[in-house]
């Protein structure tokens, strides 16, 4: 069987999921506003929940407390960005 891969969009938005490599399909670069944004609240959902149930800690006090500050600013911009995202989805279908 062979198997066509194309390079990711040179502004993917789903860095975290082609590595800014293999486009892997997922429609946060899609030229219908509806599907992207339908599949980046799915890419910024998935990487909340990643978020929500990271578990790999540092025993080290300090590089824990940086830790957590990252975690927590990552859930800030994952939740902004989703709140404006869902808003602009409600415009869309009205």
């Amino acid at each position: 069987m062979s198997r066509i891969d194309i390079s990711a969009n040179r502004n993917c938005y789903a860095l975290a999921w082609s590595y800014g490599e293999i486009c892997v399909g997922c429609g946060c670069c899609s030229t219908n506003k509806k599907k992207r944004i339908k599949a980046r609240i799915k890419y910024h959902e998935d990487l909340l929940r990643d978020c929500r149930n990271f578990n790999f800690w540092d025993d080290n006090p300090e590089w824990r407390a940086a830790q957590e500050r990252k975690i927590a600013e990552d859930i800030n911009h994952h939740e902004k960005c989703l709140r404006k995202l869902r808003e602009e989805l409600r415009q869309l279908e009205k």
